[in-house]
């Protein structure tokens, strides 16, 4: 961090009381970019630390550090410092030794309901789907995990936000399946407490019952037989709906169980390093 605090001795104030005395200090910082904060003035190495002591009284510390872009520059911060014999609570905390905070919730959605509680097809007598088709709600049991960082590391939060577990994994307590967990937030804000500056991050993690994997009923227009694609004809015509499907993509004889495909469509990572089990 760059050292351009530069104070402002005709800025500062001394009040004498018998309940302890108190002064201010005012420092120009200077900052590399005029889309800088507050917080990048207050990282400045020309400024005391929180609760040194006053140069000229060593009774009374430094409790606070302010800053306020001034009206001249853009890149020019007046830091203004309070000092006092006041003693509180926070003084000594250190906003890195704080507990990470753990909270449970859940989401829900609506999606297209093409099978029953036992995999069953949902279509009607004729075994054509409904038109419009069935929905139900889906839910979704979250966790969000959120702690204080000295660092954030951006690249982690790109290679994992969004992706599933590879593998087993241990979530808060909770054993969760391969494929059952997405990153749905990996996302940190940075923040100035008791002199020092850390990243707030916080972790959002959705679970699904069974997968995160699309399960769709085997049905078109299409079907191959003998290696050749062909139109499904009905009656002598070509079919105006989507017909069920065998495993083998010819069209499913009357009465036969509907087929569904499962497909993988979200990114799998490794989730054992990440510290998820606290």
């Amino acid at each position: 961090m760059p050292n351009t605090a530069v104070l402002q001795a005709d800025k500062d104030t001394f009040v004498k009381n018998v309940e302890g005395n108190t002064a201010t200090q005012t420092w120009y910082v200077t900052v590399a970019s005029k889309t800088s904060r507050g917080f990048d003035a207050l990282e400045d190495l020309g400024l005391p630390a929180m609760n040194s002591n006053h140069p000229d009284d060593f009774t009374i510390q430094l409790k606070t550090l302010t800053p306020a872009r001034t009206k001249d520059s853009q890149t020019l911060w007046e830091v203004v410092g309070n000092y006092s014999s006041e003693t509180t609570d926070d003084d000594s905390e250190d906003p890195l030794q704080d507990p990470t905070d753990v909270s449970w919730g859940h989401s829900s959605y609506g999606v297209v309901a093409d099978k029953d509680q036992d995999d069953a097809s949902i279509s009607n007598t004729a075994e054509d789907s409904f038109d419009p088709p069935l929905e139900k709600e889906v839910f979704r049991l979250q966790v969000t995990i959120s702690k204080n960082l000295a660092s954030f590391n951006a690249a982690d939060a790109l290679a994992y936000v969004g992706s599933v577990n590879k593998a087993q994994v241990q979530i808060q307590g909770l054993l969760v399946a391969a494929r059952s967990a997405r990153f749905v937030e990996w996302s940190a804000t940075k923040q100035w407490r008791n002199g020092t500056s850390f990243w707030r991050q916080v972790q959002r993690i959705e679970m699904e019952r069974d997968q995160y994997d699309f399960v769709v009923l085997q049905q078109g227009y299409n079907e191959i037989v003998d290696s050749v694609k062909s139109p499904i004809m009905v009656g002598g015509k070509v079919a105006s709906s989507p017909q069920l499907l065998n495993n083998n993509g010819a069209a499913l004889a009357f009465g036969g169980t509907p087929k569904f495909g499962t497909f993988r469509v979200y990114e799998e990572t490794a989730w054992g390093s990440l510290g998820l089990n606290l």
